[in-house]
């Protein structure tokens, strides 16, 4: 019955189709440009803004940093030690300043730790951790490079760097009362019926342990006795949980329907609203008219993560709907168009055989 249903819905929607098209209607959310040689600004990049290490109490850790001068002076720099904490569920870095009880900022030394950089000229900085014996279960320092003899970098209320730049590292102590666990606290879609796709998954997970946790994992999205209609990947980015925080992703975005609402071009810039979020445009590309989606759907997200030891896996469902309104309001006209058509034309061939004209007498014949 579905499949005739779904059939009918596709008919209605090419013969909708010359007849225009719904709004579209919601909104969704670089390389580096020349510098003008009259520009003293700082222009620092990184090969990688976080580093990933795991050391063992008493093992002294070498990491290489390697940093860019992309201005067109040359620049004198020099290395601070900050720290960084989850801002927020995003997983967006809080940078903050070391206090006495950070003792880790003593185990850090920099080789070398002032230094002068050209012009688009590549340095490598070696930064050694000396980890102690009674070193606990994760540290989060931060390697700020700014100007030796200028202002120091500003954490700008611990959400960005002004006058410097920073390599984040994520340092766990190979301890055997290291705890790796997280929590699945929820699994949701952005909305929870839709006209037509995308549709954007979100996972909440919490690390109750106390070093941080890199998870994995795919959504599977099934209907009725069709399992596996897509598989989406969870954390494609490798975003980190640290400990005591909650982390949510909401990268998994379900796209290949038909039609199918993408971000909005003008030539190879996208078009965004007066808040940054992309303008979404309906596409309707033919050759994908198979990926008609219409119905009720079930999402189950599974995700592994590795406590020390083993994989764990952790799994939530939800479930969705995708009605497109439009096709079937417009096929339901174009349908009673039809019935009464076709109600007027078994009207009119009923009443001719209950009341038959009379029959004509036959005309005489003239004489020859």
């Amino acid at each position: 019955m579905r499949t005739i249903f779904c059939r009918f819905a596709i008919i209605i929607f090419l013969l909708l189709l010359p007849f225009g098209r719904p709004p579209a209607a919601y909104a969704a959310s670089d390389g580096q440009a020349p510098v003008d040689p009259t520009d003293t600004s700082l222009h620092l990049d990184t090969s990688t803004p976080l580093v990933s290490l795991i050391g063992k109490p008493g093992q002294a850790v070498p990491v290489q940093l390697r940093i860019e001068n992309f201005g067109s002076h040359p620049e004198t720099l020099t290395i601070t030690i900050n720290k960084f904490t989850a801002a927020d569920e995003s997983g967006s870095p809080r940078l903050e300043a070391l206090t006495p009880a950070d003792l880790f900022g003593n185990w850090i030394t920099f080789s070398p730790k002032t230094f002068t950089i050209q012009p688009n000229e590549w340095k490598t900085i070696t930064a050694t951790i000396a980890i102690p014996e009674n070193a606990g279960f994760s540290y989060y320092p931060v390697f700020t490079f700014s100007r030796l003899n200028g202002a120091p970098a500003n954490l700008q209320g611990g959400t960005s760097l002004i006058g410097g730049v920073g390599i984040l590292l994520l340092l766990a102590i190979d301890r055997p009362d290291a705890k790796r666990q997280l929590e699945f606290l929820d699994f949701s879609t952005d909305k929870a019926v839709y006209q037509f796709l995308p549709v954007t998954f979100q996972v909440r997970l919490r690390n109750t342990g106390n070093v941080f946790v890199v998870p994995t994992g795919n959504i599977f999205i099934d209907q009725g006795n069709k399992h596996d209609i897509a598989v989406l990947p969870i954390n494609k980015e490798n975003g980190n949980i640290l400990p005591n925080s909650i982390r949510r992703y909401t990268s998994s975005q379900w796209s290949d329907g038909f039609p199918v609402y993408v971000p909005q071009k003008n030539g190879n810039q996208a078009v965004t609203q007066p808040n940054g979020a992309p303008v979404m445009k309906l596409n309707w590309d033919m050759t994908k008219l198979s990926n008609f989606r219409i119905g009720r759907y079930r999402a189950t997200a599974v995700v592994v993560y590795n406590n020390g030891t083993r994989d764990v896996p952790l799994s939530l469902s939800t479930d969705f709907w995708v009605i497109p309104w439009w096709i079937l309001t417009g096929g339901a006209v174009i349908l009673l168009i039809l019935l009464a058509g076709l109600y007027s034309i078994l009207k009119s061939l009923f009443r001719r055989r209950r009341h038959p004209r009379p029959s004509q007498p036959p005309r005489p014949s003239m004489p020859a």
